[in-house]
């Protein structure tokens, strides 16, 4: 009688409740899979780490073979494309060979056209490579500055969703609306302006080094 002469409705409430926590255990639970992941997760980073320095590595040994094979890769896809085409397929689809045959056309006069500036990227990879050769720390720096970011981010997330938590909760039509003090109001804006800064001071290390 009480509950009911107040206006309360202590079962919605109950309910809203229930769902609150069912939300923040989703969460919990997706953080959680992301840290029992781990190892995997590292394992891919240190992969592409070290694909990347092997890329580096055939750079700088192999620059022309390098720029070069793509291209070349292209057109002998493009010309094996176009026989197949006009030698199995029937005569709706033997068109293709055509289209084929044109594109590997067009891949080889732009290839003669411009051998003058692949000469100059050849030349290019080769500085930019020899110039990570001589600083083996430029490989790690941009790795170690998305770290740097993706730490923040994951920081600010999870720091925000829980001052947010922290209000004081109320139903307005069934669902929960939070109030915050002004103390509360205060550790938010702190919180967001902190890891603003720690976000611009990463990036700003990033572009320095």
């Amino acid at each position: 009688g009480a509950d009911a002469a107040g206006g309360a409705d202590p079962s919605g409430e109950a309910v809203s409740s229930a769902e609150h926590l069912v939300q923040w255990g989703t969460l919990l639970g997706l953080w959680a899979d992301v840290v029992s992941a781990r190892g995997q997760v590292a394992g891919c980073a240190c992969a592409a780490l070290v694909a990347s320095l092997l890329w580096l590595l055939l750079v700088r040994l192999f620059a022309g073979t390098m720029v070069w094979f793509p291209p070349l890769v292209l057109l002998a896809g493009l010309v094996g494309g176009s026989a197949y085409c006009w030698t199995y397929l029937l005569p709706p689809l033997q068109h293709l060979a055509w289209l084929g045959a044109a594109l590997a056309l067009g891949l080889a006069v732009a290839g003669a056209c411009l051998r003058s500036r692949v000469a100059s990227a050849v030349v290019v990879l080769r500085d930019a490579s020899n110039a990570i050769g001589a600083v083996p720390t430029l490989c790690v720096e941009p790795v170690l500055t998305l770290g740097a970011l993706c730490g923040v981010a994951t920081v600010f997330a999870w720091g925000l969703a829980l001052l947010l938590s922290a209000g004081d909760r109320a139903l307005a039509r069934g669902a929960p609306v939070f109030s915050y003090d002004g103390r509360l109001r205060l550790l938010i804006a702190g919180h967001c302006a902190a890891c603003a800064w720690l976000w611009a001071a990463a990036a700003h290390v990033g572009r320095c080094a």
